[in-house]
């Protein structure tokens, strides 16, 4: 398909450049179902403001995308339609559409923002628990998938004491927790320790150079944290005694924390 696109895309450069534009555009409509092509339409009809026609090419691509069971050419024409809703203003369809692509693809947050500006202060509140509540449909305590998206939104909508509760979802995997605590280490500095401490402990565990030098990077920042250093010395203390036979890890620690 790569070298029948590329050969059409030589002839109609060739016409292009010599003029023939009207036997260059009966080339490209002739192989629409091309995506390089396709997407040349689309691009000449905004060009010329004809939205309703590009509107038309746009769903015409996702219809083949869906019939040939390509989901990401789906996507990739519901971005580019996405674009188009936003030049008309159209704000019912931007927020369906960002809607859509907020669920199925990764750059969620992008959509979320998008879907947020097309809502006042007042109506936004609800729709935001519509969109949470959705995506607790699935669960809370996926890592990587709907516990982040759900920090993110907690984050940008400034819910602290609901971040919180999802980071004690998810206290026994220590990347959530470092990844998203400090964005409330001042507010709740104690709760916070008291979810790093047994996430650490059961982290080191674990074996391994790498492991140790984590180890080491989450206790200090546990440290810095109002009320940490004397919980960090106790968790030192005890990894001397506990871990004493693990040489690597007593030469990290020591390193680090040559007074503890």
């Amino acid at each position: 398909e790569y070298g029948i696109v590329r050969l059409i895309k030589t002839k109609v450069d060739y016409f292009l450049e010599n003029g023939k534009t009207e036997e260059a555009w009966k080339l490209i409509k002739e192989n629409r179902r091309f995506t390089e092509f396709l997407k040349m339409m689309i691009e000449r009809a905004v060009k010329s403001e004809d939205y309703d026609s590009a509107i038309e090419l746009c769903n015409e691509g996702i219809g083949t995308a869906k019939k040939e069971s390509h989901s990401w050419d789906g996507i990739y024409w519901k971005e580019i339609l996405l674009d188009i809703y936003e030049k008309k203003m159209d704000i019912k369809r931007i927020r369906e559409v960002s809607e859509e692509l907020f669920f199925k693809t990764n750059d969620r947050m992008k959509y979320y923002k998008k879907i947020k500006t097309t809502y006042d202060i007042n109506d936004w509140a609800a729709k935001c628990e519509k969109i949470i509540d959705k995506i607790k449909g699935s669960s809370q305590s996926s890592i990587y998938t709907d516990a982040t998206l759900l920090a993110e939104i907690f984050i940008e909508e400034n819910y602290k004491d609901r971040l919180l509760k999802l980071l004690e979802i998810n206290s026994t995997h220590i990347e959530f927790l470092d990844k998203y605590a400090n964005h409330l280490k001042d507010d709740y500095p104690e709760k916070i320790i008291q979810l790093f401490e047994p996430a650490i402990k059961t982290f080191a565990m674990n074996t391994g150079r790498d492991i140790y030098t984590n180890v080491v990077s989450y206790v200090k920042k546990m440290q810095k944290l109002s009320g940490g250093e004397e919980i960090v010395r106790k968790i030192v203390g005890q990894f001397r005694i506990q871990y004493k036979n693990r040489r690597a890890m007593m030469e990290i620690l020591n390193k680090n924390f040559p007074g503890m």
